[in-house]
Formats: C-alpha cells, sequence, structure tokens
C-alpha cells in the first residue's frame, strides 16, 4: 500500500511538472511574438476620428503615435495631424461649441463637453435640468432619470461638498464629477448598466442628504478619469463602463497610459475595459499595455486572450512567490536548452506521471463497473 501510494506521489509530480512545462511553452510565445511584430500605422483610425468629428480623439492619438511608434510614413501622421489641430483650435469655432454646450448643457465636441461642464458646475445647470426634467414630466414627455438624480444630488450637496481621494490625500469636488457623468448621459456616452448604478446612488443620496459609499468612489473615479485621460478619451471609455470596479481600474490605468487604453476600449468595448481590469492589478499592467498598443490589432488581442485566461490562471495558481519563481526557473531552462526540448521533455514527464497514477486504469475500471441496461421486457405471449 505505502509503495503504491509513493508510486501515485511521484507519478502526480511528474504529471504537475509535465504539464506546468507544456502550458508555460505554449503561452510564453505570445510574449515573443508581440515582440516582433512591427509598430502599427494608426493613419486610417486616425481619419476615422476626423470624419466623425472627434478631433481631440484624432490628435491625442496622432500625438501618441508620432510619441514613440517607429513607423515608415512619419511625415504624413505629421501632416494630418497638424491639419486636425488646425481646424480643432481655430477660435470662432471652439467659442461658438463651448457657450452652445453651457447653454443647451449638449454636445459632442471637448469644448462643447467643457462647456455644459462649466454650467453644471456654477449650479445652474442643475437647476436647468431640474426644471427641464419637472416640466417634461408635467407635460407629459420622457424623463432622464440619470440626469434628473444627479440634478437632484448636485443641488443637495451644492458647492460645498468634497470627497477625499485616498491615492493622491486630496479633495474632490462632488459637483464637478456630476456635471461630467450628466453632460455624458446626455450624449450618450453612460452604459445601460452604469445609468442603473447611478440612478440607484442618487436614491439613496438624496433619500439621506449624504453621498453613499459608492458615489463617492464615482466621484474620486470620475476625477481621476478625466484628469488621466482628458474629456474626449474619458467619454470615449465611459460608454462601456459598467460599474464602480471598472470605473476605478480605468480610472488607474488612465494616469498610466490614458491612449493605449483609449484605444483598447475602441477597438474592444466592453471586453477592453474587463481587460484593463485584469491590467490594472499587475505590477506591469501599463507597461504591458503600451507594448500591446503599438503593435495594433494582433498586440491588443494578444494583451486579451492573456487577460482572459493568462492572467486568471495564473492568480488561481499563486501561492505566495511560488509562480514567480517557477515561471523563472522555465525561463532559465527554455534559454539553456530552447524551447522545443523543454516541450518534448515536458510531454515525456506528463506521460510518466499519468502512467505512473494510473488514470487510464481507473477510467477503465469506472468504465467497466458501470451498470448494464436492464433487458427489454419479453411481449406477454
Amino acid at each position: 500500500m505505502l509503495k503504491q501510494l509513493k508510486q501515485f506521489l511521484s507519478g502526480l509530480v511528474c504529471l504537475l511538472l509535465g504539464g506546468g512545462g507544456l502550458w508555460y511553452c505554449a503561452q510564453e510565445p505570445l510574449v515573443e511574438e508581440r515582440e516582433e511584430l512591427p509598430d502599427y500605422d494608426y493613419l486610417e483610425e486616425i481619419r476615422e476620428l476626423e470624419t466623425e468629428g472627434r478631433l481631440g480623439e484624432a490628435e491625442q492619438l496622432a500625438d501618441w503615435v508620432l510619441d514613440g511608434s517607429d513607423i515608415t510614413n512619419r511625415s504624413e501622421v505629421v501632416a494630418v495631424r497638424d491639419e486636425i489641430h488646425e481646424r480643432r483650435t481655430a477660435f470662432w469655432n471652439r467659442a461658438y461649441r463651448a457657450g452652445k454646450g453651457f447653454v443647451v448643457g449638449e454636445g459632442t465636441s471637448i469644448e462643447e463637453l467643457g462647456g455644459a461642464v462649466v454650467s453644471d458646475f456654477l449650479l445652474w445647470g442643475d437647476i436647468r435640468d431640474l426644471a427641464k426634467q419637472g416640466w417634461n414630466k408635467a407635460t407629459g414627455k420622457e424623463t432622464d432619470p440619470v440626469v434628473a438624480g444627479l440634478a437632484a444630488v448636485g443641488v443637495i450637496t451644492s458647492v460645498a461638498s468634497y470627497v477625499p481621494d485616498p491615492a493622491e490625500g486630496a479633495e474632490v469636488s462632488a459637483d464637478a464629477s456630476f456635471s461630467l457623468l450628466k453632460t455624458l448621459r446626455k450624449t450618450g456616452h453612460l452604459s445601460k448598466r452604469f445609468c442603473g448604478v447611478l440612478v440607484d446612488g442618487c436614491k439613496k443620496s438624496v433619500k439621506t442628504k449624504s453621498l453613499t459609499k459608492g458615489m463617492k468612489e464615482i466621484v474620486v473615479g470620475m476625477k481621476g478619469l478625466f484628469d488621466g485621460a482628458g474629456a474626449a478619451r474619458a467619454a470615449a471609455i465611459m460608454k462601456h463602463v459598467n460599474d464602480v470596479d471598472s470605473l476605478t481600474a480605468v480610472s488607474k490605468m488612465a494616469k498610466q497610459a490614458a491612449e493605449p487604453a483609449a484605444i483598447l476600449v475602441r477597438k474592444h468595448g466592453a471586453a477592453g475595459v474587463d481587460a484593463i481590469r485584469e491590467l490594472s492589478k499587475a505590477e506591469d499592467g501599463a507597461e504591458a499595455l503600451v507594448k500591446a498598443a503599438r503593435k495594433g490589432p494582433k498586440g491588443l488581442k494578444k494583451i486579451l486572450a492573456y487577460t482572459k485566461y493568462g492572467a486568471r490562471a495564473a492568480k488561481s495558481a499563486r501561492l505566495g512567490h511560488l509562480q514567480e519563481l517557477t515561471q523563472e526557473v522555465a525561463r532559465q531552462i527554455v534559454a539553456a536548452i530552447g524551447r522545443l526540448p523543454m516541450a518534448i521533455v515536458s510531454g515525456l514527464l506528463a506521460m510518466i506521471g499519468l502512467l505512473q497514477t494510473k488514470v487510464w486504469w481507473i477510467a477503465r475500471i469506472g468504465c467497466r463497473q458501470k451498470p448494464s441496461a436492464p433487458p427489454p421486457a419479453s411481449d406477454a405471449a
């Protein structure tokens, strides 16, 4: 009995080592392949953003590409970027858009968003929105519970409400964050699920006449996101944020890698936000995201695959620093003998483990012991 137990345990060790080696050999080439990819040409994406009127996002993407990408058409990107900048910064166009945003509280450009936020921050916007929603309700028109709820909370908190930011040790104005959220709602840049979170939080805050814990986290998250990514990129990201935890994650990532985060979310939507949540937990998550974004769609797909499968597997396998130690050992082995020999050795270990643990023998015994179906009853004579 003791001999059989030792044989089973040694086989289990071989099976784990062999399986782990095969998994490492299969996963690690993703990083190497990403490094071998050339830097992606984002000129087409820049043009698409320009065509959609998202000049701020187009200019920011062009600046990021020119800042560190190794591309062959740099002069063409520079020309497009300068053209977009000239259009975006024309004085009368900017003044008109900002004024329009201040008066009506709506818009799609950075200037319109800024004007709408300023009007809300001065309390005029909250009173205006409450009056508009009240009129709609009285006349039988459709009302917006998100705008009404945020406006009500804004009036209650007024400009004296500040929320401490634990990350920076400073205080954040709640009214500014609520103004941003109202503007994003009016321009269609908030997801349905996040709107539900806001409505619930507003109801509880109005009832208690103080901000709930979740609403305070939203205030801090919005401030961090807009400070890190800017209005245009933040609006694009918020369209796919579904909960407070996601907002906290994208806010953190925006401070370290604003444009790569925006690229990932523009390309993959909610899946991109989920990937950012995983990357925000890793020490080198921002660096990995920047490298993947430089490589374009192929690099982003690899980072999505890693965060969906590799990061979760690593998390479940983590026990102290055991994972880091085993990965470093695997790297050293690969460096010494090569990836193919390691894969062969790992496969042999896995086969030895299967034989010693007698997996197939146990499976056969189980199949033999399955009860057979009773014979069909014969017809009565």
